[in-house]
């Protein structure tokens, strides 16, 4: 459980770096 809400924390910072660019 613990792996997959870090991996939804790493999805949305990738989201939001691309959305800033």
């Amino acid at each position: 459980l613990d792996d997959i809400r870090e991996s939804i924390e790493e999805m949305r910072y990738y989201r939001e770096k691309v959305f800033t660019i």
